[in-house]
């Protein structure tokens, strides 16, 4: 692969993770107080904004309600 290859990838690879962290950064703003799982809303925040990709992992599998 040729550097240009890699930016290309690596570009790609940040866009993405920055668009799930928004989604999910998104998803929480509109989750109701009462629906949060695990923790409370102010502490999920904390850990969305200072966990980066982690938090929004964490947010969509043990966070986020289910939805049907």
């Amino acid at each position: 692969m040729t550097v240009r290859s890699h930016f290309v990838l690596g570009s790609a690879l940040a866009a993405l993770a920055a668009g799930f962290w928004g989604y999910c950064l998104f998803d929480l703003g509109r989750t109701g107080q009462r629906e949060v799982r695990t923790f409370s809303k102010p502490v999920w925040v904390v850990l969305r904004v200072f966990t980066n990709v982690l938090g929004a992992l964490m947010w969509f599998t043990v966070g986020r309600p289910q939805r049907m």
